[in-house]
């Protein structure tokens, strides 16, 4: 598995990953199909963000897009992006009901599915935080923190042109730098089905860390402060199922 110390450098090795990745065909993009594009996909792509990597602020996420292509180079669309992204983080953290945050997203916005979107990550992440934290309390060294986002339904749905979760689930793991001696570091391991990298790899890694810190703060600053006062942000482990990277302009 990959290491990286920041965003920046992560983005960089990525692209050059994929880069070298096999050429495959795409009939589906989302929830759009019959499409005829090519992609580069690295399967199974899996890397760690250190410890010590920090977690960029909205603004700096706002200008990493805009200098990645994740959005067109003006303020308008940069500025949409971050509200987009700060209103989805806040409705992960906070079950929000009829929540639709794609409609301010540019690219999301394009292809929603009516009133009622098949799921919202307001409904799916519902009871997270709390069902987490509360069983990393009871067994600090548990292997059972694990939440996930993608259910059943979401697989016999999965051959109709619906949307369907990227996110597969979130696993959190407590271990000590040295057995015995501490500190302990809070590991979050991000496991996702589908990433478009030029679209979605930005957004879908900040707002995995951005919930490990979360949980993070409430271990350290709720009523288990005590129990966890050596504890420290560990490592982001993000495994892809395909990681893909769209070819502009080439249909197969």
């Amino acid at each position: 598995m990959r290491l990286f110390t920041s965003y920046t450098e992560a983005r960089s090795e990525i692209e050059r990953d994929l880069a070298k990745s096999p050429t495959v065909g795409s009939t589906r993009v989302q929830a759009r199909v019959g499409l005829n594009q090519e992609a580069h996909e690295a399967m199974n792509y899996a890397y760690t963000l250190t410890y010590n990597a920090g977690i960029p602020t909205h603004l700096e996420l706002g200008a990493m897009a805009r200098k990645f292509g994740v959005v067109e180079d003006n303020d308008e669309a940069q500025n949409q992006w971050v509200t987009w992204i700060l209103t989805e983080f806040h409705a992960r953290t906070t079950w929000l009901p009829d929540m639709t945050t794609e409609i301010i997203h540019p690219e999301l916005k394009e292809h929603l599915e009516g009133a009622t979107p098949a799921y919202t990550y307001t409904d799916r992440l519902a009871g997270m935080l709390d069902t987490l934290i509360g069983t990393v309390q009871r067994t600090p060294d548990t292997r059972r923190a694990f939440w996930p986002m993608f259910t059943r339904e979401d697989a016999v749905r999965a051959p109709r042109p619906t949307r369907i979760p990227c996110t597969l689930g979130y696993q959190l793991l407590i271990r000590e730098v040295v057995a015995g001696k501490g500190p302990h570091l809070l590991h979050m391991t991000y496991l996702q089905r589908s990433c478009d990298f030029q679209k979605f790899w930005l957004s879908d890694l900040w707002l995995a860390h951005m919930l490990q810190r979360q949980i993070y703060e409430n271990l350290i600053s709720g009523p288990y402060k005590t129990q966890f006062y050596d504890l420290k942000m560990g490592a982001l482990s993000h495994i892809i199922l395909s990681l893909h990277s769209f070819i502009e302009g080439e249909i197969y």
